[in-house]
């Protein structure tokens, strides 16, 4: 996922945590709204949301890496990820920034049940910032797919 030498990484905050996401795999940032309940879906999917026509898949970001469930607040966004052919909106408590890192400030996670979930991790000041390996994080593994046509997903999951 990452190669070369200078990266842009952008950054959110879920269960205290510190994470980010590739800036070449997110479409767009927004504020939180009501989410679809749709039964079918993994555990770390709480439903999907109709954004702009598309329906995508929600994950928590909180039940993703082991923690709780994000409450919706007025500072909760949706980064919305698109891994062509895949798009899902990730629930985040708040964003941070953009971040630029260089390839040798990456290292490997340690081990953990979350560590496939996580491309590396990367020193920012005092913080320890998660990269997380967005391609592993929108896998049906992640999202389920049982029931999830009712909602108007596609027969993988995936906005149809």
């Amino acid at each position: 996922m990452i190669d070369g030498s200078i990266h842009t990484i952008l950054s959110f905050r879920s269960g205290g945590r510190l994470l980010a996401a590739p800036i070449e795999a997110v479409r767009e940032v927004l504020p939180a709204f009501e989410i679809l309940r749709t039964p079918g879906l993994a555990p770390v999917s709480p439903g999907v949301i109709s954004l702009h026509g598309e329906i995508l898949p929600v994950i928590d970001s909180g039940l993703l890496l082991g923690g709780p469930a994000i409450v919706l607040h007025p500072r909760c966004k949706f980064v919305v990820i698109d891994i062509a052919p895949r798009a899902f909106a990730l629930l985040v408590e708040t964003v941070d920034d953009l971040i630029e890192i260089e390839r040798n400030q990456l290292v490997e996670s340690a081990p953990g049940p979350s560590r496939r979930l996580v491309s590396g991790i990367v020193a920012v000041g005092d913080e320890m910032v998660m990269l997380l390996d967005v391609d592993v994080c929108g896998t049906m593994e992640n999202l389920g797919d049982a029931g999830a046509g009712d909602a108007g997903v596609g027969a993988e999951g995936w906005a149809a």
